[in-house]
């Protein structure tokens, strides 16, 4: 098992650790490429890669194409060798994903966050959640790397603890401490960090990895955006994903917002945004709902003209905001998510029209925009890469 390698802490392993790393990082890779590497001799190649074999941590791919020299052996690891769950807390839903070593997904579960979930009724259900993965999937705890936990900030990410983040619908969501509950639970480590910062990190690693910089931006109950320059995060204090949506964007005659100020890019576009935006005599018959998420995907489907316009709308203004962004970071990609921007594609092309219409375009000044690659899964998708990269 890769625990075995990871409780390994002689110096003479290190180099061993750093060759599993470098394996695992180029999937399928030659002596030739390993030697380039490490610059280390053969015979000592050799015999850590039969450790490593021995372990049943890797394992021989192939052969490479011989493009008219001889072929080589590959060597690519064992992806089962050890687990790793991803998990995304969100104002709306959970995510818990269990991952192999390879960041494929075999199983999945998720459940809706009403106003019953506490801090204590969340972390059960996570907990119960976790449990009955293993148990399907057959993974004895035992294989757990670790457990990554993408949240809505702020955050205290050094002491895995989240703060008093806006709008969850139960009430207790004051200074949880997340990491601790998890790991005396489980006895297993855990990493806890900003839901965005982990979702740029999974676009990054898996979809661009040779791009300079990418913004991400996912917007719902909140606008949380994230930076990513060269593999480093531009977020390193708590709440930085979310001060995005505290922009001022109407400053003087502008909507009040929760922060005490007036005009700030959250009280235009997130869905109780949306929802304020709309006058009660528009719609004479609305009830007030738990899930505002729901209610408006539903009324997209339904074709709901005034909602439609509200949500519109609200795109013009989100991509005006992220245009703002742009002008001061220069991402070459853009990437956004959120339920709206899946699941009505006429938002997703007014954010994208705003952005490019309202930045500085200099010559020769290509930037793309693109929809996030995992779709929900993106934020547990980082969260386990992040939690493999801290322990291995």
């Amino acid at each position: 098992m890769l625990k075995d390698l990871m409780n390994q802490k002689n110096e003479k392993m290190n180099t061993t650790k750093s060759l599993y790393r470098f394996i695992h990082r180029h999937k399928s890779v030659s002596k030739i490429d390993m030697q380039t590497e490490f610059k280390i001799p053969l015979s000592t190649l050799n015999r850590m890669l039969d450790q490593l074999e021995t372990m049943g941590l890797i394992r021989k791919s192939g052969l490479s194409d011989p493009n008219g020299g001889r072929p080589r052996v590959l060597y690519e690891i064992l992806p089962t060798a050890g687990y790793i769950f991803g998990i995304a807390i969100s104002r709306s839903h959970v995510t818990v994903l269990l991952l192999n070593l390879r960041f494929q997904v075999v199983g999945e579960k998720r459940f809706i966050v009403t106003r019953l979930h506490t801090p204590n009724k969340t972390m059960k259900e996570i907990q119960k959640q976790i449990q009955q993965l293993l148990a399907e999937k057959q993974v004895d705890k035992d294989q757990l790397i670790g457990i990554g936990i993408g949240a809505v900030g702020p955050l205290n990410r050094e002491k895995g603890m989240i703060l008093n983040p806006e709008a969850f619908p139960a009430e207790g969501w004051l200074n949880v401490p997340i990491k601790d509950i998890i790991e005396d639970a489980l006895s297993v480590p855990v990493s806890l960090n900003n839901g965005a910062d982990l979702a740029v990190l999974a676009e990054y690693y898996f979809q661009y990895p040779r791009v300079e910089s990418i913004l991400y931006c996912t917007i719902g109950y909140g606008l949380r955006c994230s930076f990513i320059q060269e593999g480093s995060l531009l977020n390193k204090k708590d709440g930085d994903a979310s001060s995005y949506g505290h922009i001022a964007i109407e400053a003087i005659n502008g909507r009040p917002c929760s922060c005490g100020k007036k005009g700030c890019l959250n009280t235009y576009v997130t869905f109780d945004a949306i929802m304020d935006s709309i006058k009660p005599n528009d719609l004479p018959s609305f009830q007030p709902v738990e899930n505002i998420a729901e209610y408006l995907v539903s009324e997209i489907r339904n074709d709901n003209p005034i909602v439609k316009e509200a949500i519109m709308n609200s795109a013009l203004y989100l991509g005006i905001g992220i245009a703002n962004m742009v002008k001061i970071l220069h991402p070459k990609i853009v990437v956004l998510d959120g339920q709206l921007v899946h699941a009505y594609q006429d938002y997703y092309l007014e954010v994208k029209k705003a952005i490019q219409e309202n930045r500085i375009n200099q010559s020769n000044d290509i930037l793309e925009i693109r929809m996030n690659s995992f779709g929900e899964q993106t934020t547990a998708i980082g969260a386990a890469v992040q939690i493999y990269h801290e322990k291995i």
